[in-house]
């Protein structure tokens, strides 16, 4: 029988960024994408544009990761002006724990030098004068 010491689990972590505002010039906006190499398309989850769609009836102005944070997009911001970051990494648990006190620190990606360069850009984003409004969340939490 193997016994393992230390660090032990079958859940996950991940970090996530989450953030939303109104693009007010948008050539502005497609050179900072452009720059920094970041796409634009709900599938390829770097961020997207106002959809109904991605929306759940039930709950309409709420964007969410796989975690437990959430933003409340208001009625202004749900328009094809709006643009949407939803990102989530999944790193697992071991990126955040530390071994000498034997426990999760989610807080590590509080900081944005956690991220790297290209989601630290994504969130840089959001302070830019070419988008208006908004917030940005960015951190990580348990997601299983």
């Amino acid at each position: 029988m193997k016994i393992r010491n230390g660090f032990v689990s079958n859940s996950s972590s991940s970090s996530f960024i989450l953030g939303y505002g109104r693009i007010v010039d948008e050539q502005k906006f497609e050179d900072y994408l452009k720059k920094n190499n970041i796409s634009l398309g709900w599938f390829s989850c770097d961020l997207h544009m106002y959809d109904k769609r991605l929306f759940h009836e039930e709950c309409e102005n709420l964007l969410s990761c796989t975690n437990n944070t959430s933003l409340d997009i208001p009625k202004e911001f749900r328009n094809d002006k709006t643009v949407f970051a939803c990102i989530g990494n999944d790193e697992g648990d071991h990126v955040f724990w530390n071994e000498d006190r034997e426990e999760l620190e989610w807080e590590l990606a509080n900081d944005i030098s956690f991220f790297g360069k290209k989601q630290r850009a994504v969130i840089n984003m959001f302070k830019e004068p070419f988008i208006f409004g908004g917030e940005v969340k960015y951190g990580a939490e348990r997601n299983g």
